[in-house]
């Protein structure tokens, strides 16, 4: 991994952006849409810079850049028609300790901006580490074509209900299958639908169901045809992506287990022993959580033992 992708809350900081052209128009409309304070330096601005100033959503200067604009700024982007000038602004802004962008130059920047899909809150971003510009656009729009429309608006009412669900839900495991189900189920169907206020009833009913009681712990049990995580059916992933623990024997591939859900607790189990393993499973599964067994050789064994008893048992 070339970087760290996070995301920066830019909301009232100055960032500023050197380059009057299209491509500077858009690194800085992108900076407006984030919040920033933006300031747009350049000996010549094209009409789309000068659009955003006298909107003003920027700050905009017709002169040649100095080192006085880096003052109390958090952000520059170097957007000019000169790599010279734009590798001495980087320079300069990295003596600073400031977060610097080179246009089309991957070496001189300390962050890229990826391509974004942009579902308010909801982002998506996708970048190439500078490679391939193209292609990180080619595949957020295929990113793009499959997300529905209103993922926003779902996230927004999730998160009005955020508090409730914790407060009234008390494990994290709770939680998250509270969460899960609202979201792969009606309440999704319905703000996708544009029926807001038939989805919030939806969600009412779910939350009132869930406070009954909690959901008992499950085991899936994944055993792939081989090393290769392109032999993982869609079902696999679903379940290894579902479960809160992930158990597995030494020696499993890390490409497979890093296809199961990020956060999910790992926890080696003996390869040799199956009445050990599925006794483990068992205790893992005590407190609700849903614990996933990956395994490359036959899991047979294991599933015989845990078949009738006290937690129920998928197998993929």
């Amino acid at each position: 991994m070339d970087y760290l992708p996070i995301c920066v809350d830019v909301r009232g900081r100055r960032c500023l952006v050197v380059g009057g052209g299209a491509v500077a128009s858009r690194k800085a409309s992108m900076l407006v849409r984030a919040g920033a304070a933006v300031v747009v330096v350049a000996p010549e601005l094209g009409d789309a810079v000068r659009q955003l100033g006298q909107q003003g959503d920027a700050e905009v200067a017709e002169r040649v850049f100095d080192e006085g604009d880096l003052d109390g700024v958090r952000l520059v982007v170097a957007a000019t028609d000169e790599a010279s000038a734009n590798r001495s602004i980087a320079a300069a802004a990295q003596l600073r300790g400031l977060w610097v962008n080179v246009v089309d130059d991957p070496a001189h920047c300390n962050f890229v901006m990826p391509a974004i899909v942009d579902r308010d809150p909801v982002l998506i971003a996708v970048s190439s580490s500078g490679r391939s510009p193209v292609l990180a656009r080619t595949t957020r729009a295929r990113i793009e074509a499959m997300l529905p429309p209103r993922l926003g608006e779902l996230a927004v009412l999730l998160g009005s209900y955020r508090d409730r669900v914790k407060a009234q839900l008390s494990t994290t495991g709770a939680r998250r299958r509270f969460w899960e189900g609202v979201v792969e189920g009606p309440v999704a169907e319905l703000v996708q639908a544009g029926r807001s206020a038939d989805a919030v009833t939806a969600l009412e009913e779910s939350l009132a169901a869930a406070g009954q009681g909690e959901a008992a712990g499950a085991i899936f049990v994944v055993h792939p045809a081989g090393e290769d995580p392109d032999l993982l059916t869609l079902r696999m992933l679903r379940l290894m992506q579902r479960a809160e623990v992930v158990a597995h024997p030494a020696g499993f591939p890390e490409a497979l287990l890093e296809l199961c859900r990020r956060d999910a607790g790992r926890v080696q189990v003996p390869s040799d022993d199956a009445d050990a393993t599925a006794q483990r499973l068992v205790e893992l599964s005590a407190d609700g959580q849903r614990v996933c067994y990956v395994c490359l050789s036959s899991p047979a064994a294991v599933v015989e033992r845990l078949a009738g008893g006290p937690v129920p048992t998928v197998e993929a």
